[in-house]
């Protein structure tokens, strides 16, 4: 079978605007889903990949899953990320190559997995989801890789060092983008914990000046917790 050599030629111009409004969804108030769809939807419009997904480790750091995408359904996307997530314990031939750019923190470019001699349980996934070709490229924050954006075509696929170098800038700018992201939902989420903090002391101190005692107190956490509280 022959081989694809074409890559897309970006030019400077979209290429640019691409990377701005990556860089435009940090100073605004978007969920890190929402921002990653966005990076993975412009690797779609910029590389022509058929789709493109961003794997973030889980709660439990055991496993990738897919955080943000474009042109998988969410249906299927939930579906993986709960049945076949990629699992970052296996250092074998069958390992992922999202593992194994997770873990080395090194592009992992397959132009063709059906040429890939003993392709693991991965490969699975690979033939539902309907891809020959795929870019794992680590994503960078401070010298940590904090996660992966992969790129799919449907046919054999060419990944030459220009274009690997181009999604790698994206990568880079993704990344930023994800740390300012999260940065800021874990300031909201201090902020909502100290606002709540705030409305139960200024309920208790209330309660207090108005003398209802124990049995008041109760009740104003019982309202607040929205459970009963039995004084002792």
């Amino acid at each position: 079978m022959s081989r694809q050599t074409h890559h897309p030629h970006v030019p400077l111009e979209r290429w640019l605007d691409a990377l701005a409004d990556i860089g435009e969804a940090v100073g605004g108030d978007e969920p890190v889903t929402d921002l990653l769809d966005r990076v993975a939807r412009t690797a779609c419009t910029l590389f022509g990949y058929d789709f493109c997904a961003v794997f973030l480790p889980d709660h439990s750091g055991a496993a990738l899953t897919i955080v943000g995408s474009h042109g998988l359904s969410a249906d299927y996307v939930a579906q993986v990320n709960a049945d076949r997530p990629i699992l970052l314990d296996v250092h074998s031939a069958e390992e992922a190559p999202t593992s194994v750019a997770f873990r080395t923190g090194d592009v992992v470019a397959l132009e063709d997995i059906e040429r890939v001699p003993g392709i693991g349980p991965w490969g699975g996934v690979a033939h539902e989801q309907g891809y020959r070709a795929l870019v794992s490229v680590p994503l960078r924050r401070s010298g940590r890789v904090v996660g992966a954006l992969n790129g799919y075509h449907a046919a054999p696929h060419r990944f030459d060092h220009a274009e690997i170098s181009l999604v790698n800038a994206m990568a880079t700018q993704a990344a930023v983008a994800l740390g300012t992201a999260q940065l800021r939902a874990g300031e909201q989420d201090a902020i909502r914990e100290l606002r709540r903090a705030e409305e139960v002391h200024a309920l208790l101190t209330a309660t207090a000046l108005r003398g209802e005692g124990v049995a008041g107190v109760a009740a104003a956490l019982a309202e607040l917790l929205g459970a009963p509280v039995r004084p002792r």
